[in-house]
């Protein structure tokens, strides 16, 4: 009897076995739990790579001692970890361009910088999970002295004395879509440290709960950093997320920011202390306020484009932190002109030492913080007073032939409301907006025009109006010559402007502005009448404005491009290339020139032909990509996207339910973008087994899926490229644990389910207890039970139905 047990047992614990094959068969599926290696033989596979390999782990691996990466090999993890056990740090990178993909890196540790990776060669980590590593200097997870792209990638729990999970010495880094979850340093910020010569981009990266002793809890710089569309949250409220400081070690750098969401209960959200401006737009805000005269009260702050509060920061203290403060009185006069200094327990405040009234908050901001400051005013009511401020109100014009441009400039900018015109009895309006109103007025016949304008005020500012103008439409005694121009870029042609009087002769001497692209420039005309200026502009058209004694004409001026090419979009590694031409400043072809093309951050140099052309083979990745080629007599810059589209398509995530008929499908196309035909081979790695099939006439290449409920990701390579997907089999088999008290009569349940998820009537469950099988048979509900007439105790209840296992508790009271 206890033979026939156990040859039971083994068949029901080999039919368990699951995978992906079309057969189900566990001896050639691979679906077998497979043990743990060790480091050696990681290492191993590693070393036996050659350049340009790739490897794909199988399993996990869990032991110590520091692995090499000496050669150019990418390593694609399959969701599998490497555990370093807190022993070692798992692998020092000696060599340019690998490729972490998909890994996780675990409890690695090292006595100096980087727990789970030390980098000074180009690095690309994609996909990665960093978790519980640790450097007792700096960069619990990562150290880098290089170029490095990281991106998908998640930091949980990484530690170190400094820079809890990266620390970036002199990199050019590249960080895209990441996650900073619970990363924390005694120094120098919890998640990322960018110091000394480093460039840095964050973008779109998520930022939770990290924390550090002193100054950020995020991110620390020194350098040139750019924070983008990123989102920082913490439940601790310790600490502000950045902290900027170039003014440390004679570094220059720069912060940008734009677009990022802080929410924390601190009253900082970013500190800057540095000797060069921030580089993004910030600002300079004042709060509306009402007081008592002698009171101290907060009047303004400083803030990102998306209302984060930055905290200026000054060593020595008070030399950058301050801002100066301008109170004007209801007409407009300059009443008080302090220096604020900040208080850090809450912003710039100010002691309101005026008379009963009504007072309008401005500013200004040192420009060694801010070269791009936006001023947003405010009004101090000091007393109880019912008053408004009257606005200045001055309105100009500019005649173009028959055309005439009335423009109002309100003072203050804040004004709000509406500018009536009124044009010899005619009334013509204009909403305010940013303190400027305009209207322009079309074909206008010969007289004289008496322009009266009427600002309709707002809650702030009072009803007022400006000085009458007068125009005369009329024959003009001057005639303004301005051709329009074409020319290549950086050609020696100008823009020339003639006057003449109504004889044609030069009026030499006469001064004129000429307005392109948004600038003025003052000019004098010589003795023949004329006056020009160099056109150094990008390629383009222009509409060019020349305002002279109240006359105004318009010319166009057209930039011909040196460089000639076009946007390109081509399936992955077909043979299209990126091809364009370019001439010198005179519009001839450059023969035998050495060109310069750009793309994904690496520079390449390819010859012109006898047609000027140079030629690019494009092998990126799928995506999309801008191309900058560079002229190499004229110095242009010129951009084009380059669209790599994938050879496969109609892949996507796939939800099924154990052994039911869906399948996981591809579609592959050829270099021309169109389905391939039959017999064309695609590879499919899943659950760290790879199977090769062949597409159907249509293109199509399928796979079975007959493994376990569980999430897999499954890849399939095809031609250099590849593309993953999620796949989530669901479990037809429903049990739960069964606490009862003896002989109660509870049954213990299992439901079985059909491939579509519906309960399946009349199917074979065997149960296995007590190391007796019984076979129960499902009801209409799908559900088979067993009446569990045991002694007190707990025991061990395993359902078996079509290959697959549930292991179950029952405890007997």
């Amino acid at each position: 009897m206890k033979r026939i047990f156990v040859l039971l047992l083994l068949f029901f614990v080999s039919i368990a076995c699951v995978s992906a094959n079309e057969d189900i068969n566990a001896a050639e599926s691979g679906g077998e739990i497979l043990a743990s290696q060790d480091f050696n033989q990681l290492r191993n596979l590693i070393n036996g790579a050659n350049d340009g390999d790739s490897i794909f782990l199988t399993t996990d691996y869990v032991g110590s001692g520091e692995i090499s990466i000496n050669k150019q090999i990418s390593i694609y993890g399959n969701g599998h970890s490497i555990d370093a056990s807190q022993a070692s740090r798992i692998f020092k990178i000696d060599a340019d361009n690998v490729v972490l993909n998909n890994i996780k890196f675990l409890n690695g540790n090292a006595a100096n910088f980087g727990g789970a990776i030390y980098s000074d060669h180009p690095l690309k980590i994609d996909s990665c999970e960093f978790t519980n590593n640790h450097a007792s200097y700096g960069g619990g997870a990562i150290y880098s002295f290089t170029s490095i792209d990281i991106t998908n990638s998640i930091f949980t729990k990484n530690s170190a004395e400094n820079h809890g999970a990266i620390f970036l010495e002199s990199s050019k880094a590249y960080l895209y879509n990441d996650k900073f979850i619970e990363n924390s340093a005694n120094w120098a910020s919890g998640a990322l440290t960018s110091l000394y010569e480093s460039n840095t981009t964050v973008d779109s990266c998520i930022f939770i709960d990290n924390m550090a002793n002193q100054y950020a809890s995020a991110i620390c710089a020194n350098n040139e950093i750019n924070v983008i569309n990123s989102n920082f949250t913490s439940s601790r409220g310790n600490t502000n997320f950045i902290e900027y400081f170039d003014d440390w070690d004679g570094r220059d750098g720069s912060l940008y920011l734009r677009n990022n969401i802080m929410t924390s209960s601190y009253l900082w959200d970013i500190s800057y202390r540095g000797d060069t401006p921030i580089a993004s737009l910030i600002y300079l805000e004042f709060l509306n306020q009402t007081v008592n005269s002698g009171d101290t009260v907060l009047v303004g702050n400083v803030y990102d484009d998306n209302k984060n509060r930055i905290k200026l920061d000054s060593y020595p203290k008070d030399v950058y932190n301050t801002i100066t403060l301008e109170v004007y009185d209801k007409t407009n006069n300059l009443v008080d002109n302090p220096t604020l200094y900040l208080d850090e327990s809450s912003g710039y405040t100010y002691t309101a030492n005026l008379k009963n009234g009504i007072y309008r908050l401005s500013g200004i901001l040192s420009e060694a913080i801010s070269n791009d400051c936006t001023v947003i005013e405010a009004i101090l009511n000091v007393g109880d007073v019912d008053e408004k401020f009257i606005p200045e109100v001055k309105t100009t014009y500019k005649k173009n032939n028959r055309n005439v441009i009335l423009t109002t400039k309100i003072s203050p900018e804040s004004a709000t409301g509406s500018i009536i015109y009124d044009v010899n009895g005619n009334n013509y309006s204009s909403t305010v907006k940013d303190g400027m109103a305009s209207v322009t007025l079309y074909d206008l016949e010969n007289g004289t025009y008496t322009v009266r304008t009427i600002y309709s005020g707002d809650d702030i500012y009072n009803r007022t109006s400006a000085n009458a103008v007068t125009f005369i439409i009329g024959p003009s005694k001057v005639k303004i010559n301005a051709p329009d121009l074409t020319k290549y870029y950086m050609g020696p042609e100008r823009f020339v402007v003639t006057l003449t009087d109504e004889n044609d002769l030069p009026l030499a001497n006469n001064a004129l502005t000429i307005i392109i692209n948004g600038l003025s420039y003052d000019r004098v005309t010589n003795d023949k009448g004329r006056s020009s200026i160099a056109i150094n502009l990008n390629s383009g058209v222009y509409t060019v404005f020349v305002d002279y004694d109240d006359e105004e004409v318009n010319a166009t001026v057209t930039v011909k491009s040196t460089v000639l090419g076009k946007n390109i979009t081509k399936t992955f590694r077909n043979a299209t290339q990126y091809s364009a031409t370019f001439l010198d400043s005179n519009g001839n072809i450059l023969k035998n020139s050495d060109a310069e093309f750009n793309i994904n951050g690496v520079f390449y140099t390819r010859k012109t032909n006898d047609e000027g052309t140079a030629k690019l083979n494009i092998n990126l990745n799928p995506g999309r990509y801008i191309i900058t080629a560079k002229n190499p007599s004229s110095g242009e810059l010129y951009s084009n996207t380059v669209t790599v589209l994938s050879n496969m398509d109609m892949n996507n995530d796939l939800t099924k339910y154990y052994r039911n008929a869906f399948q996981y499908y591809i579609r592959l196309l050829g270099d021309d973008g169109n389905p391939v035909g039959a017999g064309e081979s695609v590879t499919f790695n899943i659950n760290g087994v790879f199977y090769n099939r062949q597409t159907n006439a249509s293109g199509i290449a399928k796979l079975n899926i007959n493994l376990g409920p569980g999430d897999y990701i499954i890849t399939a390579q095809y031609k250099g490229l590849m593309t993953s997907n999620n796949i989530k089999v669901l479990s037809v088999l429903k049990t739960n644990d069964l606490n009862m008290n003896y002989r109660d009569g509870s049954k213990f349940e299992a439901k079985v389910l059909d491939g579509e998820g519906n309960p399946y009537a009349g199917q074979n469950v065997t149960f296995n207890i007590n190391g007796v099988f019984y076979i129960r048979t499902t009801d209409l509900n799908g559900v088979a039970r067993l009446n569990i007439n045991l002694m007190s105790g707990k025991y061990i209840i395993t359902s078996y139905y079509n290959y697959l296992s549930v292991a179950n508790w029952i405890t007997i009271s």
